[in-house]
């Protein structure tokens, strides 16, 4: 057996006398035990965790022998339980190598290597996608605003909210990183799509709102008076265009019409002396753009006759005294 055995010889002649001899024979077992390890395995983040919690024993050694009797087997693997099992241990993202070793009672050692590689699978989520759209008015003086509205947040099993990468596209011209929040949009309907990467490059579900700029701003009527000069038929015309020459608007003016009551309202008015008298004409301006903003003014029309009057005489007369 191993260890140490005394063996004791004696000698015994035909007189009956004894004599005897001891030595010891000791047995070393200098043979290693032997090891085998599972495979190297791959695992998923358990969900909403930046960790794998191993529930088994899948990770433990397959299989493990000796000439004469294994004693123990333990791991270096500092986030389990016990370190004779890895059933209960934690693994992160990444790969961890795990050291098995096996002793028998001799002291002989064996070991094998099993690495855990941990993936994070898991895409980040948006906490505050919009569900309606954002409508906004513009900003003075501007046709568009600034967007107007709350910083997109994500959140990540692993990543934390400021190692997001986030990445918005405005009308489909193209992925852009960073947020939108700060950027100029034309007056209209626009759609916005956001994305966020974490540092696994896992990238999220598209988050896509739509983004609404309103012309909320009148335009500035400004009239500038007239002085029709009337023709040979006595008639002249004066046209919203001329009256509101000087009138501007933040986007565009879509109209302009002009009034004498500030009721109806024409593109331009036909003046007649049989109607008016020369002199001061009250007109009214009204400007409107595109999104129904109206302004009005009013200003003066005068009318000029520059016509010299004619006479037609009567032909010569012969009078008889």
């Amino acid at each position: 057996p191993i260890g140490v055995t005394t063996v004791t010889y004696i000698a015994r002649d035909q007189a009956g006398n004894d004599s005897e001899c001891s030595y010891t024979v000791t047995v070393f077992d200098d043979e290693d035990p032997t090891i085998t390890c599972a495979p190297d395995a791959t695992l998923d983040t358990d969900p909403g965790e930046c960790e794998a919690l191993v529930t088994d024993m899948s990770l433990d050694p397959v299989s493990t022998n000796d000439n004469c009797e294994v004693d123990r087997i333990e791991h270096n693997y500092p986030y389990a339980p016990n370190n004779n099992t890895l059933r209960g241990a934690t693994f992160f993202p990444g790969t961890n190598p795990v050291t098995w070793v096996v002793y028998d009672e001799a002291r002989n050692f064996e070991s094998c290597v099993i690495n855990v590689t941990v993936e994070d699978n898991e895409i980040p989520v948006f906490v505050n996608c919009p569900d309606s759209a954002f409508v906004i008015p513009n900003d003075p003086g501007w046709c568009g605003a600034i967007g107007n509205f709350p910083r997109l947040i994500a959140e990540d099993n692993c990543t934390s909210e400021g190692l997001l990468t986030y990445e918005y596209n405005i009308d489909g011209m193209g992925w852009v990183e960073g947020q939108a929040t700060n950027q100029y949009f034309e007056v209209g309907t626009h759609d916005v799509q956001y994305r966020v990467t974490d540092e696994a490059d896992n990238i999220s579900a598209i988050c896509t709102f739509q983004v609404i700029v309103q012309d909320k701003e009148d335009p500035e009527a400004v009239c500038v008076p007239q002085l029709v000069v009337l023709g040979e038929n006595c008639e002249g015309e004066v046209t919203a265009e001329q009256i509101g020459s000087l009138s501007t608007d933040n986007c565009e003016i879509e109209t302009l019409l002009i009034s004498l009551d500030a009721q109806t309202w024409v593109p331009s008015i036909m003046f007649d002396l049989n109607n008016y008298q020369p002199g001061p004409i009250v007109v009214y301006l009204q400007v409107c753009d595109a999104a129904g903003n109206c302004s009005i003014c009013a200003t003066q029309v005068y009318l000029v006759n520059e016509l010299e009057p004619e006479v037609e005489c009567p032909t010569d007369v012969t009078i008889d005294v």
